[in-house]
């Protein structure tokens, strides 16, 4: 009554040149029910690297020996020769010999793929022979595993502190025709370590959001009319310019829509890449030369040393972006926003630029502020979305739930007008009219004059936010519990 071992194999090779294993010449069994340890063959004692694989010494084989007939497992050792020879500890049988042939060959490989699907109990196996498993229970138990694991994930995610706060957001252009509420009791949080998306169509007010963020209204008729922006705890909504100056680059940074209008076209771009270290580090000019250089070199530009002494106009409008963005996290800010950086590039360079902010959010830790109205790049890189409409956010949430259940017929609107592979149509999706005129906002939803949904109470009266579920809010009479 042979019974197969759960691991395949451990493979014990000699030395330097192994490779695979060759035909077993020499065998030893040992069984659980033998009173004793097996007989192991001789094993060079020295720990070696050989083909991608560790070479372990004779006490490491003893000890998975050991291992074995604790747990009831019976097993051979086998031994090739030549010089691809070695050593495996494996299950007794025709299939456990095939490991001596080809070390963990694709047939073994295979096996245990199986096993780990299934991992059932293996019962009535003889020698070589095939049984039947019973990886019911076993199934069950790894999915509850998988789900404890996915819910533990959710909860590390949910546990990160804000990094950024931003609660009842308010900011008007006051001109000579009137007040323009350009951005209308906006709330979100950006989570520490994390990527928020903001999407929407132009004039959603997600680009004045961030000019109000990094403090960039100076100069303009706006202004921020009420709310707070609160960075780790403090709010930056309110204080003077200079400490708004300091802010920005060393705590807050920001890449622009098009590097080209962002850039200085008579300054090298050395020059524009030192001025922000200079400007928040008490450090020399040749340091922060090193500095920049190395900043620019991990975006992958090409011979960095040239590009630092050329101007803006010298560089392909990708490698501009890459400019910017190590501008911006040349100084390992806390936050970056991102205001639409790949729109004016192709689709190449754009999947490039993603992949790079990517890495180096991962390698700096950084927080994302990703803006855009591309919602396939949204659920590529983001990890939670706040979808805006007339100045006001009408939904947000966690991507995937947000992607899968959309409820707000905005929403809705954006996701059907996206073309789907595989599937022939003669004319996309659109969402019917135009956005309004911030200075004329109609009654009640503002959505409503272009939703094919819209009911009497959305003509007269503006929704709040209603929970469709876990941490997914949506504004939309809708969704009221009871509703319509």
């Amino acid at each position: 009554d042979v019974r197969f071992s759960r691991l395949p194999g451990v493979l014990i090779p000699p030395g330097p040149g192994c490779g695979f294993l060759g035909p077993p010449r020499a065998r030893i069994t040992g069984t659980a029910r033998g009173g004793g340890p097996p007989e192991l063959l001789p094993v060079p004692p020295k720990t070696r690297s050989c083909s991608g694989q560790n070479v372990v010494d004779a006490k490491f084989a003893e000890r998975r020996a050991s291992q074995l007939i604790k747990r009831q497992r019976s097993f051979r050792v086998f031994r090739g020769t030549g010089n691809s020879s070695g050593y495996v500890i494996g299950s007794s049988g025709k299939r456990g010999e095939s490991l001596g042939q080809e070390g963990r060959s694709r047939e073994s490989r295979s096996r245990e793929g199986r096993s780990r699907e299934t991992c059932g109990e293996k019962t009535g196996i003889k020698a070589g022979g095939k049984g039947t498993w019973s990886g019911g229970k076993r199934k069950k138990e790894i999915k509850e595993i998988g789900g404890r694991r996915k819910e533990s994930i959710r909860q590390m995610e949910d546990n990160r502190k804000n990094i950024l706060e931003v609660k009842n957001l308010h900011t008007y252009f006051y001109t000579d025709s009137g007040v323009v509420k350009s951005v209308d009791g906006v709330d979100f949080e950006l989570k520490e370590g994390s990527t928020l998306g903001i999407v929407g169509e132009s004039g959603s007010g997600k680009s004045v959001t961030s000019l109000s963020i990094m403090g960039l209204l100076t100069g303009t008729t706006g202004k921020i009319a009420e709310g707070e922006i609160l960075l780790e705890g403090r709010d930056i909504a309110h204080i003077s310019e200079e400490e708004k100056r300091k802010l920005r680059g060393s705590q807050i940074s920001m890449i622009f829509q098009e590097p080209m209008t962002s850039l200085n076209p008579v300054m090298k771009i050395g020059k524009q890449l030192t001025e922000c270290i200079l400007q928040h580090q008490d450090i020399s000019r040749e340091e922060a030369w090193k500095k920049a250089e190395d900043m620019l070199r991990r975006t992958g530009v090409p011979r960095v040393e040239h590009m630092m002494k050329e101007y803006p106009f010298q560089l392909s409008g990708g490698q501009r972006q890459r400019v910017m963005i190590a501008m911006a996290l040349v100084c390992r800010p806390k936050i970056l926003i991102a205001d639409e950086p790949t729109t004016a590039l192709d689709v190449t360079i754009q999947a490039q630029i993603l992949d790079l902010m990517n890495g180096l959010k991962k390698a700096i830790g950084t927080s994302i502020l990703f803006i855009t109205h591309d919602l396939g790049v949204v659920a590529e890189v983001c990890d939670e979305v706040v979808v805006m409409y007339c100045g006001r956010v009408v939904e947000k949430g966690d991507v995937r739930e947000l992607f899968a259940h959309p409820s707000h017929p905005y929403t809705i609107g954006l996701l059907n007008s996206i073309p789907k592979l595989g599937e022939a149509v003669e004319e996309l999706e659109a969402i019917p009219g135009n956005v309004p005129n911030p200075k004329y906002m109609p009654k009640g939803c503002k959505f409503a004059p272009r939703c094919s949904r819209a009911f009497a109470r959305c003509q007269e009266e503006e929704p709040d936010f209603y929970e469709v579920g876990d941490g997914h809010l949506s504004r939309c009479w809708l969704c009221e519990k009871g509703g319509n």
